[in-house]
């Protein structure tokens, strides 16, 4: 995994994540930078990994032959139904998101959200804790443009 995600990692906790963005400002200002912080929770973030996107991420990974197809086929034609008093509607078919609540879910999301990091340039950074990112943008002068 990304060395800037925290979330589901082993040894790597929130507040790791604070103090990391933490000496990111600080560094920013002993810099002589301004720095703004975006702060993102993606909302339902497990419902929202593009199946095939992260077939090909998985790939892209290493992952070939029969454990990409034993992957393909744990995602694919999954069914979704409700059972309310013994009644159970018939189901629709979900095409999108990894299953909540299982051992994979969160090592499949993190899989689909690895490369995030890398669209962030140099002089800025970016913090994950699992579907939380952190962005912190490092410029000089944002005063000037704040005022504008």
């Amino acid at each position: 995994m990304n060395v800037k995600q925290f979330g589901f990692t082993k040894g790597r906790s929130t507040t790791e994540a604070g103090v990391e963005l933490i000496q990111q400002i600080f560094g920013a200002w002993e810099n002589s930078r301004d720095a703004i912080g975006v702060f993102c929770d993606l909302s339902k973030a497990f419902d929202c990994v593009h199946q095939d996107t992260l077939i090909r991420k998985l790939h892209h990974y290493g992952v070939t032959g029969r454990s990409l197809g034993l992957l393909e086929s744990y995602l694919s034609n999954r069914i979704q139904r409700v059972d309310i008093n013994g009644e159970r509607s018939s189901g629709s078919a979900v095409n999108v998101g990894v299953l909540q609540g299982s051992v994979l879910g969160p090592l499949l999301f993190l899989v689909y959200i690895n490369d995030l990091p890398h669209l962030v340039k140099n002089s800025h950074w970016i913090t994950l804790f699992a579907d939380d990112t952190s962005l912190l943008f490092k410029m000089i002068g944002i005063n000037q443009l704040l005022t504008k």
